[in-house]
């Protein structure tokens, strides 16, 4: 059998952060506190998609609608990981977590904060809430930042006609 946890957030009018350091967030909650934030907010918060470059770019869609949401970054997720070793007793191929300096490194070149001081907001999300987690756990644990997760993801954005969607620019 399977346990589901479920994590309830609450968000205030005035599009201020979740309580906790990283929690679950809908479209929404992205539209209003992230794509359309207010002028005196809107550096201070930023939105992260970890799937493939051509997601991003909307060169191939794994949904309806092909892109990504307005003044993401683009980070997939896999340019954390060092590249792939073999196991020396099963020859099995695995990955493990760069350096903490070569990931801030990665981030930093594709324009994301890591100071959790002036960026007191990150919303991350992928095709469905699963591959983001591994930014949000680098955000979280190596450089102390609050984090949502954009749980519906691409999943939900790419097929919703009523939120923005942009094409094929390598920067924003």
């Amino acid at each position: 059998s399977e346990t589901v946890a479920t994590c309830v957030v609450e968000v205030s009018d005035d599009s201020s952060p979740p309580p906790f350091l990283s929690s679950r967030v809908d479209a929404e909650f992205v539209l209003r506190s992230c794509v359309h934030a207010s002028p005196d907010k809107a550096d201070r918060v930023q939105i992260i998609d970890a799937r493939s470059r051509d997601q991003f770019l909307g060169r191939v869609s794994r949904s309806l609608r092909a892109g990504h949401i307005p003044k993401a970054r683009s980070v997939p997720y896999k340019d954390l990981l060092a590249p792939p070793e073999s196991h020396p007793k099963t020859e099995l191929s695995y990955r493990v977590m760069k350096s903490k300096e070569a990931l801030e490194k990665t981030l930093r070149e594709a324009g994301v904060s890591v100071d959790g001081a002036t960026m007191p907001l990150t919303c991350v999300y992928c095709n469905g809430g699963v591959a983001s987690t591994v930014i949000i756990f680098v955000l979280n644990q190596l450089f102390g930042m609050q984090t949502t997760n954009y749980d519906g993801s691409w999943n939900d954005w790419g097929v919703r006609e009523d939120l923005p969607v942009s094409v094929a620019k390598e920067e924003e």
